[in-house]
């Protein structure tokens, strides 16, 4: 099969994922481990690295997943249009291009383009702006794969934490 083609969505254009994607995958290992597919923009990707500022991070665009380069961090873009970030804001675009990108994301994994999916964090009320039905990501996964419940987990060497209650509150 190859290098693992990992999908990872950018989240909220206005938040902190793009940072940690971008700081994660400037680490000169991790395309040894797998290929990188960040979903969004080239051009948002290029604004938060111009922030970043990572060194030596460069990244591959292209439209399509079907086309990425193996063992480098490619960028598929899954909208042209220019949009307005506001670092720290809660904006209607930003839960919309949020959307868009685990869309497309999703639709990639069924087809098989890529391996596994990581997603960036979102912004909530800035997913219920844009119109997104669901609580969060586990619920929408959820969905789109057709299953009763699902389970956010996140996971290091030494440690593995499954969520139990998704988005309840434990207490009143």
């Amino acid at each position: 099969m190859g290098t693992i083609r990992a999908g990872i969505t950018i989240g909220d254009i206005n938040g902190i994922g793009l940072e940690v994607i971008i700081k994660t995958l400037s680490h000169p290992s991790v395309t040894q481990l797998c290929t990188p597919v960040i979903y969004g923009s080239s051009k948002v990707v290029s604004y938060h690295k111009n922030i970043v500022n990572p060194g030596d991070f460069s990244f591959h665009t292209t439209a399509s997943a079907d086309k990425i380069y193996h063992q480098k961090i490619n960028v598929v873009n899954v909208w042209q249009d220019n949009i307005n970030i506001a670092l720290g804001k809660e904006t209607e675009e930003g839960g919309k291009i949020a959307h868009i990108a685990l869309d497309r994301a999703v639709r990639d994994l069924k087809d098989g383009h890529i391996d596994l999916l990581v997603t960036a964090p979102i912004n909530k009320n800035a997913m219920q702006m844009a119109g997104f039905e669901y609580p969060g990501h586990t619920e929408y996964l959820a969905h789109e794969f057709g299953v009763k419940q699902g389970l956010m987990m996140m996971v290091t060497d030494t440690m593995k934490v499954a969520v139990a209650t998704g988005h309840l509150p434990s207490a009143r």
